[in-house]
């Protein structure tokens, strides 16, 4: 039996990958919505079961805020409570 990879997945237990959906204006991507639940500053380490193309950091409303570099583990720091939204590039 083959084993299956998540497409993408979060290296901390308070760090949950809430969303994932088509991207808006694309489709060769798509978001991911992910957020810290325990009110803690938190590095997190997301991993993604590919290499992504190009990685983005968006606003709520899917427009760019700034480049990620794209490999298949997202270094990432959160902020209590904070919310982000990532989109990936196939």
């Amino acid at each position: 039996a083959r084993e299956m990879t998540s497409m993408i997945s979060s290296g901390c237990s308070n760090v949950i990958v809430e969303t994932l959906k088509a991207c808006e204006d694309s489709e060769n991507a798509f978001i991911a919505r992910i957020y810290e639940a325990e009110g803690t500053y938190t590095h997190a380490d997301i991993r993604l079961g590919f290499m992504p193309r190009a990685v983005e950091l968006t606003n709520m409303l899917e427009e760019k805020q700034e480049d990620l570099p794209a490999e298949e583990v997202l270094h990432l720091t959160f902020r209590p409570f904070e919310i982000k939204t990532v989109k990936i590039s196939y």
